[in-house]
């Protein structure tokens, strides 16, 4: 078992953004993630998921739910 919203062990590809919930307000530039192969949800900086994104499968943003 890992710790609470910190990255998995999957493939960036398997991340969709969630909707943000009331206590991710406070973090305003990070957002929160969803890992559709183990379940985990995950907290990144949006800037730096979607740049990694884009170095790994060519796509410019993640899928939002």
């Amino acid at each position: 078992m890992g710790l609470p919203y910190f990255a998995c062990l999957c493939n960036i590809k398997h991340l969709a953004r969630s909707p943000k919930q009331g206590w991710t307000r406070l973090l305003p530039r990070m957002c929160l993630y969803h890992c559709a192969n183990c379940g985990k949800s995950q907290l990144f900086l949006q800037q730096a998921a979607d740049e990694a994104l884009a170095r790994n499968t060519g796509l410019s943003k993640l899928p939002k739910n």
